[in-house]
């Protein structure tokens, strides 16, 4: 049975300069695969009291498509959770961003494995495979985060 509550007080998100494309490193940490994002996207909305731009994403991701995402919805997991890193605007440095209790938002997306292959997916599936050992880090072109998340419309708070 659902466990999972709607809290009808938050706005819905929304996403600014998510459409806009930019290529950015990608690197194997050996827990995840993370980039940081050049330009400044940013969110606003949902219980965020002012705008959080964007610093980075990462991926978790099981093997084979299994299990993989940090976090569960009425305790199932997924193959793969995509995290955006945003941070509030007053702050200049994430590690800054970090030391405030209202300094950093993080927007969690998961993934359900398919047997169709998704076009848009296409630039982050190719760095993948260019860095498989940990360490590895290559070029992620012409990607944008709009490309990587659920339409607005699809999108539930």
């Amino acid at each position: 049975h659902r466990k999972t509550l709607t809290d009808e007080r938050l706005t819905p998100f929304q996403f600014r300069k998510y459409q806009d494309s930019f290529s950015g490193l990608i690197k194997n940490n050996g827990h995840s695969v993370q980039v940081n994002v050049p330009h400044q996207p940013y969110v606003i909305g949902g219980d965020l009291e002012k705008p959080y731009k964007v610093v980075q994403f990462h991926l978790h991701w099981g093997k084979n498509g299994g299990p993989g995402s940090e976090h569960t919805i009425d305790g199932e997991q997924y193959p793969m959770e995509l995290h955006i890193v945003h941070m509030n605007e007053e702050h200049s440095t994430l590690e800054d961003a970090l030391k405030d209790p209202i300094g950093v938002a993080v927007l969690g997306f998961f993934y359900e494995e398919s047997l169709s292959a998704n076009r848009k997916y296409d630039p982050v599936v190719r760095a993948l495979q260019r860095i498989l050992m940990t360490g590895a880090n290559t070029t992620l072109v012409s990607v944008s985060l709009e490309q990587l998340i659920p339409p607005q419309q699809n999108l539930s708070n």
